[in-house]
């Protein structure tokens, strides 16, 4: 089946919300030449274009996260693997590489792999070399280190594709002798402030990347290289990418069926009544109730209102949750990865919500049982809907399937029931948060605290039940208990290695949705995760649909996190977005 029509519209579409008048330009001549032109190559400005590993694109809304530091100037190594630099192709970009040995006019050559090589094969390309100073830097040692710096450019075209990595490395070379220099990642600047005012041994030893070699360590010695990343193009900007599509997709009629089956209530009023709900005012609600405001910036990237409580039926207990979605285009129709502003000025004025999303629990266990997970949608008008776009393609707007592929669990189409699906727990380092009094997430930390005990109530699987856990140090029953957002569990704290990958690349790109996930998936641990990298490298950087949310994806593409993962995993793709019809 030939998909470029439907992709061309799709694109079209994207573009008219979002793009610039070049941006659009550059579309229309795109789809001309869909079937083949020459490429039109535009002059790059060498300057390094590094950007932070904080994706916020508000003005006025806040994060959780911090901005990382900086290694102090005297022991700096950079680029720190992971750099990353956007909207541009990364052909002929030049770049500043940097570091130090112990040596006085030492040569140092920097080195790119070859396309297609493999770190450990020895298929090296020297790029540029340099001599360090003469001139001897201190750094709270008797022992001086003498720094080095060269501009470079990377790539020519092969050896570091757009949107995707080139590997690098820096040799030394004296005394008969050619060996590795160590590298930093992007997190070494908070390592380097942590440890504070001592030896430059102790900094580069303590704060170097885990996949970095020892300074002088022998060449062929390291199966791991720092990495450069192209975060344009992404998936999605180039291709129809499957968001949300892991679980399949049924037609409206079986969406029909599955309402019939766990006798949805007909309007969000009606749901609100059966659950104890007040359906005049959302935000009034007892003990057994809470309430939060924030932009979903990890997933969704809309704003949302959530409303959860326990409630009793027929003798048994169960929770139940309703969560109004906010950020529309002019015509009313969702604006995915939109305004985050403007999403969440409507979520506090409580105006332009495009629709609500309800759950419900029955019972307190985590058992499988059929439909004790229920799944329904409202329209903007309160009126059940039966279709749920959750991307700005629409990729799968299937209730509940597209549901699933985050809250876990599978449907039997034929009998019209999930089973094995679960609450996710509220991660505040997902969210953005208003600066308004009110909104802030200090003012809305305590109601966050309620929400997940909500959920730890309703019985979840073990990877939701360790973060609930772990973020409230086991006393989230406890009112006004706070936060810990630097928490990590002990199954991936156990090396350097794991506390990274944990950081830098599970807690932002994969926790959300793997909470909910049991037996291989469920990465308890660093090793569970390693256990499955072939899968997840496959995702990531060969299919493109892991993770399996647009906006998550979009942060992943603009991170450091695949340099991680490639190191990690070992793995010898560039990362590249493909394009798969």
């Amino acid at each position: 089946m030939d998909n470029a029509p439907l992709v061309q519209q799709l694109l079209w579409k994207r573009s008219m919300r979002t793009a610039t008048a070049i941006q659009l330009l550059s579309l229309m001549l795109a789809t001309l030449c869909w079937f083949g032109c020459d490429p039109i190559v535009a002059p790059i400005e060498e300057k390094d274009e590094r950007t932070s590993n904080l994706e916020n694109r508000s003005r006025t809304l806040v994060s959780t996260k911090k901005e990382p530091k900086r290694v102090p100037p005297a022991i700096a190594i950079e680029p720190a693997d992971g750099t990353f630099f956007t909207d541009r192709a990364p052909s002929g970009l030049a770049v500043t590489f940097s570091g130090f040995t112990t040596e006085p006019g030492q040569t140092v050559e920097v080195q790119v792999l070859a396309a297609g090589a493999s770190v450990a094969n020895g298929n090296w390309v020297t790029i540029a070399t340099a001599a360090t100073a003469t001139t001897e830097t201190t750094f709270n040692d008797a022992d001086p280190i003498f720094r080095w710096e060269v501009r470079a450019v990377p790539s020519s075209g092969a050896e570091w594709p757009s949107g995707g990595l080139v590997r690098f490395r820096t040799v030394a070379v004296g005394n008969g002798e050619r060996t590795l220099l160590p590298f930093y990642d992007v997190s070494a600047g908070d390592c380097a402030a942590r440890v504070g005012e001592k030896s430059w041994k102790t900094v580069l030893k303590t704060c170097k990347s885990p996949f970095s070699p020892e300074l002088g360590a022998k060449l062929g010695s390291s199966t791991k290289a720092a990495s450069l990343v192209s975060s344009f193009p992404k998936p999605g900007d180039d291709f129809f990418p499957n968001y949300l599509s892991r679980k399949g997709y049924i037609e409206e009629e079986e969406t029909v069926a599955y309402y019939d089956a766990i006798a949805a209530p007909p309007t969000l009023a009606d749901f609100a009544d059966r659950f104890g709900f007040n359906a005049d005012d959302l935000f009034d609600g007892d003990g057994d109730q809470a309430s939060a405001l924030y932009y979903n910036n990890g997933d969704l990237a809309i704003g949302r209102e959530i409303h959860c409580r326990s409630f009793v039926e027929d003798g048994e207990q169960g929770t139940a949750c309703i969560t109004r979605n906010y950020g529309v285009l002019d015509d009313g129709t969702p604006d995915f990865s939109g305004d985050p502003d403007q999403a969440m000025r409507d979520a506090i004025d409580n105006v332009n919500s495009f629709a609500a999303v309800c759950m419900v629990k029955f019972g307190t266990k985590f058992n499988g049982a059929p439909n004790d997970v229920q799944f329904i949608v409202y329209d903007a008008q309160g009126e059940l809907a039966n279709r749920a776009g959750l991307d700005t393609f629409t990729s799968n707007d299937a209730i509940p399937n597209n549901c699933l592929n985050c809250h876990g669990g599978i449907y039997d189409r034929r009998n019209s029931v999930v089973i094995g699906a679960s609450f996710l727990p509220y991660d505040p380092e997902a969210f953005l948060f208003s600066n308004e009094p009110g909104f802030t997430y200090e003012d809305q930390e305590d109601e966050f605290r309620k929400l997940n005990v909500l959920v730890r109530n309703a019985g979840p699987p073990p990877g939701t039940l360790q973060f609930i856990n772990g973020l409230y140090g086991d006393e989230a029953e406890v009112e006004g208990t706070k936060s810990n957002l630097d928490w990590i569990p002990s199954g991936w704290a156990s090396t350097q290695e794991g506390k990274t990958m944990y950081r830098e690349v599970y807690k932002q790109f994969c926790r959300t949705c793997h909470t909910s996930q049991v037996g291989d998936y469920g990465f308890l641990t660093y090793e569970d995760f390693k256990a499955e990298g072939a899968k997840s490298l496959q995702g990531a950087c060969i299919g493109n649909d892991m993770p399996v949310a647009e906006a998550t994806m979009n942060h992943l593409w603009r991170s450091p996190a695949r340099a991680y993962l490639l190191n990690s995993l070992e793995g010898a793709s560039s990362c590249s977005p493909v394009g798969d019809f």
